[in-house]
């Protein structure tokens, strides 16, 4: 899907996202900032490629109830939400890093293997927290179970 433009004032609610289907990319950011300017190629570049990926870009700012239920304190910052669920956080990432990103996500027709989202996971069901990594680039906790359910070999990567 081409990138989205400009940084919407008006916001999903956190509800709507959790509760979404496929994959968003949601874009945190600033129409004046110029880290957000530089990597708007790049963006534009991957998007174009993956009709697939809902962009959303979203006018950050204090007192912004999304964002700080993302915890985002730096522009540009990009969640990627698969199903609802956070599988990538980047946080003023370099082009590369948002193209290897994006072309790691699941195509359509992989869409319930989600080993390929969560390389090198380990995930635990439970009211636990447990830290978990899906990119290099990622980290992220979670409070409630993961429905996900991976083969054997996945955890033991």
């Amino acid at each position: 899907m081409p990138i989205s433009s400009p940084y919407s004032e008006i916001q999903p609610a956190r509800q709507q996202l959790d509760e979404g289907t496929g994959l968003v990319l949601l874009e945190f950011g600033a129409g004046w900032c110029g880290h957000c300017l530089a990597l708007e190629p790049a963006i534009r570049e991957v998007l174009e490629k993956r009709s697939d990926v809902l962009h959303i870009r979203i006018a950050d700012g204090r007192g912004k109830p999304l964002g700080r239920s993302f915890r985002v304190k730096l522009w540009p910052t990009f969640i990627v939400l698969h199903d609802g669920h956070v599988i990538a956080e980047l946080v003023r990432p370099t082009d590369e890093e948002v193209r290897r990103t994006i072309a790691a996500l699941p195509r359509p027709d992989a869409e319930h293997q989600p080993k390929k989202v969560m390389v090198g996971t380990l995930i635990l069901t439970g009211e636990r927290k447990v830290k978990w990594r899906c990119y290099p680039t990622c980290r992220s906790q979670l409070s409630s179970p993961v429905q996900y359910q991976l083969p054997l070999q996945a955890l033991a990567a």
